[in-house]
Order: structure tokens, then sequence, then C-alpha cells
């Protein structure tokens, strides 16, 4: 017996090649949705590439100028650590009454009213500079304006306070204040404020306000023998 031919079985759905299928689902209006998104696509990353371009030139100009900054604060500092070396050598007295009836003293009688404070305690200091800081109203005597006066050396500054110790209550007029560099004054007069509050809340408080690097800190103790403590 010869063999029997196998019949072909095809599937009851026939499919179309592609050259016969339809091309309505990529014609027309859905073609021309797509390249909208596409051009609109396109578009938005134009814009982030502008956007991007212009923030690393903002940052670019931001870092010149972080590092002009740093550079200008670092020369700022400079200055301050010396004016703060400067006003190691120098204090503010004041009671020293006027020696004119003018507004005004001329160097000559300032230097007049300092060599009468000198003298009252026994101290021939060489001073590099003296200036009275300010003029006096017409009902009072000056002495409520400071005179600022610059030793030649820090040893001078401190044989004066020694001087100031050994005369004690002969001086009662007379009081010696820190000459503090301009740019600590607002900060001195902060701190001042807060130590004033603390002394009047606990009687019997001292409080001072020290040099702490390029700035100032307030330190309080209860008694003599106390050890002063930094205000927070």
């Amino acid at each position: 017996m010869g063999r029997k031919k196998r019949v072909l079985e095809f599937d009851e759905e026939r499919v179309s090649p592609p050259h016969k299928m339809s091309t309505r689902s990529i014609n027309g209006a859905g073609v021309d949705e797509i390249m909208a998104k596409l051009d609109s696509i396109e578009e938005r990353f134009k814009k982030l590439e502008l956007e991007m371009a212009e923030i690393t030139k903002v940052m670019k100009d931001f870092e010149v100028v972080k590092r002009e900054v740093e550079a200008l604060k670092e020369t700022c500092s400079s200055f301050q650590r010396l004016e703060l070396e400067q006003k190691k050598r120098s204090v503010l007295v004041r009671g020293l009454m006027f020696k004119s009836s003018e507004k005004y003293e001329t160097r000559t009688q300032t230097k007049a009213a300092l060599a009468e404070f000198f003298a009252r305690i026994g101290l021939k200091p060489h001073l590099v500079d003296y200036q009275r800081l300010g003029g006096r109203r017409a009902d009072e005597d000056g002495s409520k304006i400071s005179v600022r006066i610059q030793f030649m050396d820090t040893d001078q500054k401190l044989h004066l306070f020694e001087k100031l110790k050994e005369h004690g209550r002969e001086l009662h007029d007379i009081n010696i204040l820190t000459d503090y560099p301009n740019f600590q004054l607002q900060e001195f007069k902060r701190l001042s404020g807060i130590g004033y509050e603390l002394r009047k809340a606990k009687p019997g408080t001292k409080t001072r306000v020290v040099s702490k690097g390029l700035g100032l800190a307030l330190q309080s103790r209860t008694g003599p023998s106390d050890r002063w403590t930094s205000v927070s």
C-alpha cells in the first residue's frame, strides 16, 4: 500500500501579508498627533538645554563671587586683628575736666589734663597718641567725655592699672574703660545690656565683657572666689 498524502491544515482566520495590511492606523490624524508630541518633547528639551546652560553660567559666576567674598573676609579679618592688637595698648579715661570753657579742647589742653592725671598717680608714660572723644555741653565740665590714650606697649598699660590700684579711693572720680574697636561696639552694647539685666535679677552678681577671638563674650560670677563663667 502506498503512503497516504497528509492534508495540510489551515487556520480558519487567514492573515494577510504585510504589503496588503491596512495603513489606516498609522496614517492621518494618528501620525499628526505623534509628530506633534515629538515636536513638543523636542521643544522642551531645547528649553531644558538653555536652562541648564544658564544654571551652569550662574553657578560659575557664583563660585567667582564666593571666592571674592572669602578673600574680602580674610582681608577684613586681618584688619580687625590689627585693630585689636592696637587696642591692647589703649584705654579710655573718663573723669578729666576740660581745660577750656569752649565746646572743644585743643590737643595742648587735652595734654595738660592728662599731665595732671598722671601726676596724681605718679606715672610718666610714653604715649603714642591721645584724643578727647567729643565736645562738652555748655552746662557741664566735660568730665563725661572720655580721653583715648595709646601707650607705647602693653607693659605701660598694665603699669597704669597698678598705679590706680595703689591710689584706690583717691581716684573715685576717674574711670578707666576698655577701648573697644568699632566693629565690636554693637556687640559690646548688646552684651552690656544682658549683663545689666542679669545683675538686676540676681543682686550680688558681677559681670564682665571679654574678648573671644575677633568677638566678645559675657562672663559672670557671684563671689570674689568664684570662677568667671560664660553666660549663654
